[in-house]
């Protein structure tokens, strides 16, 4: 594998990961009943949201350490 791969490869994840968070987030929202306590199926989403959004960042991170890297 080289390095363009990789790079090619992590954007990829993170252009997956962005799009499974716009779906939950719109999931979220159209379940949404308001001010109620949160039902099962919408805490899941929130903590489905919560992890991608972590994991978006830590990817992010990682792909600008692996460009600066191979720049060196």
């Amino acid at each position: 594998m080289n390095k363009s791969t990789i790079i090619q490869k992590l954007k990829n994840t993170i252009k997956g990961k962005e799009e499974m968070l716009a779906q939950h987030q719109c999931a979220l929202a159209s379940s949404y009943l308001g001010p109620t306590p949160l039902l099962g199926s919408e805490l899941a989403f929130v903590a489905t949201i919560k992890f991608l959004e972590i994991n978006i960042v830590e990817l992010k991170n990682i792909l600008n350490d692996v460009e600066k890297l191979i720049g060196e």
